[in-house]
């Protein structure tokens, strides 16, 4: 995806060949979608209710990426280095600390 300024990001296109919904996006890629928000919405909702720290939670966002369908069939160092970059932005960005910071301080 790319960014594009104040008309926000640009959405993702089909690559060559490959059928597409009504929306645009590739066929199976709205039911992940779907699926990501809910985790997503399940993920907010246990926060709200405290049954999961936002920091945990976090850590839960970075193993729903690890175990999506696209990244578990990528050779084991792009995981691995993929892996390391995630945990590294969780602990280390200075946004994702204050938005965590924020979700605490609720």
């Amino acid at each position: 995806m790319k960014i594009t300024g104040p008309g926000g990001a640009t959405p993702p296109t089909a690559p060559d060949g490959a059928e597409t919904t009504k929306a645009g996006a590739p066929q199976g890629t709205a039911a992940t979608s779907t699926q990501a928000g809910d985790a997503v919405a399940l993920l907010a909702q246990q926060i709200k209710t405290g049954t999961v720290s936002p920091q945990q939670a976090v850590g839960q966002l970075v193993e729903m990426v690890m175990s999506d369908r696209g990244v578990a069939g990528l050779p084991e160092s792009l995981r691995i280095e993929l892996r390391a970059a995630l945990d590294a932005l969780a602990d280390e960005d200075p946004y994702i600390a204050e938005l965590v910071a924020a979700m605490q301080a609720k």
